[in-house]
C-alpha cells in the first residue's frame, strides 16, 4: 500500500530473500492504499502472466480478483486478515489481541485516560486495532470516551495531526496507543512541541516496531510485528503453490507479536 511506510519494504526484502533461491524475480508495486490502483496493477501481472502475486493488505474486494488470479493458475498469497479469499493463501497476525496487549500495558501502568490514534479509516488493520483497544478498556473496567479515538493516515503526519487534537481536549489524555510507529512518531514530534515529556507527561505506544522505533528519543515501546518474517513467510507458501507442492486450498500462517518495552511507557 505504500513503499515510503518503513514496514513494506522489510516485508519486500524478506519475500525476495525467499523467492531468490529458487531463481525468481520479485516485481514491487506500490498503491497508495488505492483500490483503482490494486486492480490495476493485478490486471497488468496478469495479463503478463506472472507465476505468483502477494498482496499486501488490499483494498480491492476479493470478488474482483481472487477468482481471475487462481482461474489462470497464478499462485495467491493475501497478507493480512481482509476477509474472505476463497482458495488463496492468507498470512496473519492476532491485530486484535496485540492492540488489547499493547494499551493493555498502558492500563497496566495507571493510566486511565489512555487515547488510541486509530489509523486510515476503512483499512482492515486500522479497525481491528482498534477494536483491540476498546478490548482492553472494556476488561479493565475503563469507560470508552469516544473523543479519545482519533483517525488519521497511517503516516507521521497523520499521527501530528492527530495529537494536535488529542492535545486541545478539555481532559487531554495521560497515555497514547498509535495504531502504528509512524503515527507514533507524528505524536512524538507534537508532544514535544507542546513542551511535554514523554513518559513523564504523556505515555506513548506504537505498533511495528520499524527501525526508527528504537533510535527515537525516548526509544519507542511498540508491537513487534516482524515484516521481515512476514515476506519470508509469504515468500516460502508462494514457492509451495508454485511448485505443486502442496494441494489444499487456503491455508493460513499467523505471524506471533510481542510487546518490547523501551523508555516511552
Amino acid at each position: 500500500p505504500d513503499i515510503t511506510n518503513p514496514w513494506y519494504p522489510v516485508l519486500a526484502r524478506g519475500l525476495q530473500d525467499a523467492l531468490a533461491a529458487d531463481g525468481y524475480h520479485t516485481f514491487l508495486c506500490n498503491t497508495d492504499s488505492q483500490e483503482d490502483q490494486e486492480l490495476e496493477f493485478l490486471e497488468a501481472l496478469v495479463d503478463r502472466r506472472v507465476e505468483g502475486i502477494v498482496l499486501a493488505a488490499p483494498r480491492v474486494p476479493a470478488g474482483k480478483a481472487c477468482a481471475t488470479i487462481l482461474r489462470r493458475g497464478i499462485a495467491l498469497v493475501v497478507a493480512g486478515r481482509v476477509g474472505d479469499w476463497p482458495g488463496a493463501d492468507m498470512i496473519e497476525a492476532d491485530e486484535v489481541d496485540a492492540a488489547a496487549a499493547a494499551t493493555r500495558h498502558l492500563l497496566d501502568r495507571g493510566h486511565r485516560r489512555v487515547a488510541h490514534i486509530a489509523g486510515t479509516p476503512g483499512m482492515h488493520v486500522a479497525a481491528d486495532r482498534q477494536r483491540g483497544y476498546r478490548r482492553a478498556l472494556d476488561e479493565a473496567g475503563v469507560a470508552h470516551d469516544p473523543a479519545l479515538a482519533v483517525p488519521a493516515d497511517f503516516t507521521r503526519a497523520g499521527g501530528a495531526v492527530a495529537m494536535r487534537t488529542l492535545l486541545k481536549l478539555p481532559e487531554p489524555p495521560t497515555a497514547v496507543f498509535a495504531a502504528n510507529d509512524l503515527l507514533a512518531i507524528g505524536a512524538l514530534d507534537v508532544i514535544r512541541e507542546h513542551g511535554l515529556a514523554v513518559p513523564g507527561d504523556l505515555a506513548l505506544v506504537g505498533f511495528d516496531d520499524i527501525d526508527a522505533a528504537a533510535l527515537m528519543s525516548p526509544p519507542l515501546t511498540t508491537v513487534v510485528n516482524p515484516a521481515y518474517e512476514w515476506g519470508r513467510t509469504a515468500g516460502r507458501m508462494l514457492l509451495d503453490r508454485m511448485r505443486g507442492s502442496v494441494q489444499e486450498p487456503g491455508r493460513r500462517a499467523v505471524i506471533p507479536f510481542r510487546i518490547v518495552i523501551r523508555s516511552s511507557a
